[in-house]
């Protein structure tokens, strides 16, 4: 995502938007894993869970498992950094070792019989909840945070959080006045070769006084 500093994980980026929910369950605002190796026709949804294995949960487009991928990851740190665990524990922002990918599916067999998942139907139906409802809600609190410092509609007028800052800073900086990086042509030139992309609405490649304090390159930052 666009409006995501550098390395921020989807649970950091819920909890700074207020998310209480993490959808399949309020304590995990993790992002809910599934079998796509299991679901090859639409038949396969009346499925058993019990039927599946951890070998379904293979990620034909990365390679690998992507339940193993956390420890694969994790093992691969440890040999390069000549298993220094605390550092290798660091860079990944753990506490502790991630669980190996047999760990991992063992537990995910305890949730789904715990939430009474037992159909590939309801897993695929617990799966979506866990992925969209606290992404909805994380969205909504990122436009309200930002919508107090008369930012408007963020998704809608900018293409990235560095672009919302640079626009900020532009219009409200008086060290920024007289600050523009592009002419006119050359961001003429950049619009053209533009594809999609937010509407023009909200964005003024100059403010009302007409003394070019807005830098043209904010919409393109």
């Amino acid at each position: 995502m666009f409006f995501t500093p550098v390395r921020c994980s989807l649970r950091e980026w819920l909890k700074t938007f207020c998310v209480q929910s993490g959808g399949g369950d309020s304590e995990d605002l993790s992002k809910g894993v599934f079998c796509y190796n299991a679901l090859s026709k639409l038949s396969d949804l009346q499925r058993s869970t019990k039927t599946i294995k951890l070998a379904d949960f293979n990620d034909l487009l990365t390679g690998g498992n992507q339940l193993a991928r956390p420890y694969r990851e994790y093992a691969r740190l440890m040999v390069k950094g000549g298993y220094n665990e605390e550092k290798v524990l660091q860079t990944l922002k753990l506490t502790k070792r991630p669980l190996r990918g047999s760990e991992v599916f063992r537990r995910l067999r305890n949730y789904w019989s715990a939430r009474k998942l037992h159909t590939l139907r309801d897993v695929l139906a617990d799966y979506a909840v866990r992925d969209t409802v606290p992404l909805y809600e994380g969205c909504c609190g990122f436009l309200k945070a930002f919508s107090v410092l008369g930012l408007g509609n963020a998704f809608h007028c900018y293409l990235s959080l560095a672009q919302m800052s640079f626009h900020y800073m532009m219009k409200h900086s008086q060290a920024a006045k007289g600050f523009h990086l592009l002419n006119e042509d050359f961001y003429r030139a950049l619009k053209s070769k533009m594809i999609g992309g937010p509407g023009e609405s909200g964005i003024d490649m100059e403010d009302d006084d007409d003394d070019r304090t807005t830098c043209v390159f904010q919409r393109w930052f």
